[in-house]
């Protein structure tokens, strides 16, 4: 037997499978002991920057990602 949240829980994943990607984010992560971490991406015409920093010892990344604007 069918339910209403069954089908509607269908409708979405058929949605959401037909739905071109636009984007690609960035994810990234660092360990306790790495001052930086960059990840680049690249995505169809697009390339994404993704910086995650300790800033006990990387105190300059905001100018850092000033430059990759």
């Amino acid at each position: 037997m069918d339910t209403a949240a069954g089908a509607a829980r269908r409708l979405r994943a058929a949605i959401i499978a037909a739905t071109p990607a636009t984007d690609a984010p960035t994810l990234t992560a660092i360990a306790a002991s790495i001052g930086l971490n960059a990840t680049l991406t690249s995505y169809r015409d697009r390339m994404d920057f993704g910086f995650i920093a300790n800033g006990a010892v990387m105190h300059e990344l905001p100018e850092l990602a000033r430059h990759v604007q």
